[in-house]
């Protein structure tokens, strides 16, 4: 299962296109869940699409948990990968026995001041991020920051290229 905010631009487009084609090919079933529907999908993507409700505050990303627990009882998928930040709390939150994968692609902001700013970076870097199986990153400069600032565990973070 591959969770994505949504496929607005070409190059998440291009990377849930890669994933499913791929995944598919060794024989697994894909699912794609998102946000928002994009218009002018130019890669093809393969399995199934869910569509789940955008979040923005607390209570609605207990509705959007719901919705995503939903599609995982039906879909019960073995690994569950995060493409971009929004997705990986839901990712991060799957059940128990469920791989999780999330990927950066880019170095996260560091606009944590005040209170509002620091308990989410506790809550997703103290707490969220270290429940990941495998972390996938774009350059080893990312996996160094990664590991020195926010103190991920080294064998958990893959480089690709």
């Amino acid at each position: 299962m591959i969770v994505t905010p949504d496929l607005g631009g070409g190059g998440a487009q291009r990377i849930v296109s890669i994933l499913s084609n791929f995944f598919e090919e060794k024989g697994c079933r894909i699912a794609v869940v998102i946000w928002n529907v994009s218009r002018g999908m130019k890669y093809p993507i393969r399995g199934k699409m869910y569509i789940i409700h955008p979040y923005r505050s607390a209570l609605s990303f207990f509705r959007s948990l719901i919705d995503f627990y939903a599609i995982m009882l039906r879909e019960k998928p073995q690994v569950v990968i995060g493409m971009r930040r929004k997705a990986y709390n839901l990712v991060l939150l799957s059940p128990i026995g469920v791989r999780k994968v999330i990927c950066f692609v880019a170095f996260p902001s560091h606009k944590f001041s005040g209170i509002r700013g620091k308990l989410p970076f506790w809550f997703k870097v103290k707490l969220l991020y270290r429940l990941a199986d495998k972390i996938i990153v774009s350059s080893r400069e990312l996996k160094r920051f990664l590991i020195k600032e926010y103190g991920l565990p080294y064998r958990r973070i893959v480089v690709v290229y």
